[in-house]
């Protein structure tokens, strides 16, 4: 019986003592869980992220991601001769070796790269265009703004020898939007097509041969470094609308030239547009003709008058980018706005090289003109030497007018009198030539203009 007892006792102490075991592991168990729920320290998280850093060959947890590594750490050559390309007889960029075209895809599967590589070969060869500039077609550099500062960023101009003391005709070239310069229309051209097609030397050539000196605008020249290394806006040139009205300021207005002729690719038509809203009264004394290709300038804009939009309709064409051929008519946008033409392209970045012939030989009918008018006034006893261009009240009939420019090349009777300033450099607003609104301005919202059609880095 005893023995019975304490049997059933020990069994008892058992299950006791199972009991708690089982509690024991419980209560340990959830503290565990309870610890690795707390926060954990930045200390302990740095200390787990070092570790597995170390661990995926990483290095520290703060460095750069691979991403960024990967945009500082590209080597590209710094010359076309050790990139391996040159331009041939034709004008056409080829490899030195294999004598094919440029290559974009010089990675398979590494789009990041290639177009890294293909902007470095652009600065490169915005370099060499600088360069055929001045030996080609014997253009100047000239530095702006024109009082300099030792120590701060500069932008430039090219201009041909006597293009800031001549009397008779200039032909000003402003290029498009993106990463062109001076001397550039596509840059996408002057890589796969021919430096002909992409670059303003054959319009250059041209218009010295014509007898115009030649005035290059670098619109797009805004930041530069200073004496430091520090990347700074240019003062004067801080936006293309800016750099077009200095310009327009220091080498146009106060220069002795007569008659002003215009070609302006995509957004330089609206930087165009913007010298003509802020220096209206030099502009229109001055300019007797504006070739446009596929510009992208409004006359909706608030501050353009009416003198502008009637001067715009009857001595500017723009030659857009159109399925039909060259030179045909398309409708204007509105009333007092520029002629359009077809330029015998649906690619935007080609309209300055396809309608080259038709630009010059328009330049060309409308110097005739001039030279009636100057006739006219010679037989009518006015001074046959001096440029002509309307007065107010003419430009503000409302008449139709007929296509002569008699009209409006008479000359400024308060020819002494400045130009009104303007403080503040707003960009314009401006349409390309589909209708799409370039601004956000709340008088046209209908759609945000598509830059990667009308830039010209690509």
């Amino acid at each position: 019986m005893n023995i019975c007892l304490q049997s059933a006792s020990v069994r008892i102490t058992f299950r006791i003592h199972d009991w708690l075991v089982i509690a024991c592991c419980i209560t340990s168990l959830h503290l565990i869980s309870s610890v690795r729920c707390l926060p954990e320290s930045q200390d302990t998280m740095s200390t787990r992220h070092n570790r597995m850093d170390r661990g995926n060959g990483e290095g520290p947890a703060r460095k750069k991601s691979r991403t960024e590594q990967s945009l500082t750490s590209y080597q590209f050559p710094t010359t076309l001769e050790d990139f391996q390309y040159q331009f041939n007889e034709k004008g056409q960029l080829r490899h030195t070796v294999t004598g094919k075209p440029y290559e974009f895809e010089f990675k398979k599967g590494n789009p990041m790269y290639n177009q890294r590589r293909y902007e470095a070969l652009g600065k490169i060869l915005t370099q060499h265009i600088y360069k055929l500039l001045e030996t080609e077609t014997k253009l100047q550099r000239i530095d702006i703004p024109t009082d300099l500062q030792e120590d701060e960023p500069r932008s430039f101009v090219f201009a041909s020898k006597n293009a800031l003391v001549t009397r008779d005709k200039l032909l000003v070239l402003i290029n498009g939007a993106g990463a062109v310069r001076a001397g550039q229309w596509a840059r996408k051209l002057i890589v796969n097509d021919c430096l002909d097609s992409g670059t303003q030397l054959p319009y250059i050539r041209k218009a010295l041969q014509e007898g115009y000196e030649v005035l290059v605008m670098n619109t797009n020249e805004n930041r530069g470094l200073d004496s430091r290394g520090k990347s700074l806006t240019i003062r004067k040139s801080s936006s293309p609308y800016e750099h077009g009205v200095y310009v327009w300021d220091q080498f146009v207005a106060s220069r002795p030239v007569r008659h002003v002729a215009i070609v302006a690719h995509s957004m330089g038509g609206s930087v165009t547009e913007h010298i003509a809203s802020k220096r209206e009264q030099s502009f229109l004394k001055k300019v007797f003709a504006i070739a446009f290709t596929d510009s992208i300038h409004h006359l909706g804009t608030p501050g353009i008058s009416h003198n502008i939009k009637k001067f715009f309709a009857k001595n500017t064409v723009n030659w857009v980018s159109s399925i039909q051929p060259l030179d045909t008519p398309r409708p204007p946008k509105r009333t007092l706005d520029s002629k359009q033409v077809s330029a015998g392209t649906q690619v935007h970045a080609e309209t300055s090289w396809t309608s080259f012939k038709s630009v010059f030989k328009f330049l060309k009918n409308k110097e005739n003109e001039l030279v009636m008018t100057k006739g006219q006034q010679g037989r009518t006893g006015q001074n046959p030497g001096v440029a002509s261009i309307a007065h107010h009240e003419d430009l503000d009939d409302d008449e139709e007018d007929d296509d002569s420019t008699l009209e409006l090349r008479k000359e400024y009777s308060d020819e002494g009198s400045q130009d009104k300033e303007d403080s503040q450099e707003e960009r314009p607003k401006g349409r390309s030539v589909s209708g799409i609104d370039i601004s956000s301005s709340d008088e046209d919202t209908e759609a945000s203009f598509d830059f990667s059609r009308y830039s010209e880095e690509l």
